[in-house]
């Protein structure tokens, strides 16, 4: 953060009740909400941007209270995408969420949450490379602490 950055990204892969499954273990259900308060002490005058994505086993309503959280927290900009499991040692896909229901989110976000975007993406089109992974395996939750607001999972081996 000390580049300071125009645009501050954050991907929180999945809804609280899948952070166990997806995410490192322990109980991450602040973590959304402490990286918010975070950024937003740091960097108050930056855009904040989170990505959550959709194929997980969550439901609608969900994303819903995902994106009214996101809200409260004062983020700028949220990317809602599919996601794509890239192999047999990833997550498999639980569900593509319909393109109505893309839109759907996004309409709720900007309209009336008043973010400033929702970029929600169709379904089928991949999400980045650091992809949600098993968190079960011998290296799961390595975090470095030079990144604490971009945690990714490593795949299994």
């Amino acid at each position: 953060m000390a580049a300071g950055p125009d645009v501050l990204n954050h991907n929180i892969e999945t809804v609280p009740r899948l952070y166990r499954q997806v995410r490192t273990p322990g109980d991450l259900r602040t973590l959304p909400g402490n990286c918010c308060k975070r950024v937003r002490e740091v960097l108050a005058s930056r855009l904040y941007k989170i990505r959550v994505d959709g194929g997980l086993g969550e439901g609608d309503e969900e994303v819903l209270d995902v994106l009214g959280d996101l809200h409260q927290h004062r983020v700028d900009i949220v990317t809602i995408g599919q996601y794509l499991s890239p192999g047999p040692k990833h997550l498999p896909v639980q569900r593509f969420v319909s393109p109505e229901q893309f839109q759907a989110f996004r309409l709720h976000g900007e309209t009336e949450l008043s973010f400033l975007q929702v970029v929600s993406l169709a379904p089928l089109h991949p999400v980045a490379a650091t992809t949600p992974v098993r968190c079960d395996g011998p290296d799961a939750g390595g975090i470095p602490a030079e990144r604490p607001l971009n945690r990714h999972l490593h795949p299994l081996r």
